[in-house]
């Protein structure tokens, strides 16, 4: 298995406490519980 480095760049948002974690991810390329099972 090969590690990969991730870059992550720190952004405030109004509300957000700047000390706790957030992650905001795109959308998922499963459109189907079949699809997420077959992955499985």
């Amino acid at each position: 298995m090969t590690k990969k480095n991730m870059e992550f760049e720190s952004i405030l948002l109004p509300g957000v406490e700047d000390k706790r974690p957030i992650i905001i991810s795109g959308p998922c390329s499963a459109e189907t519980e079949e699809q997420v099972m077959e992955t499985a």
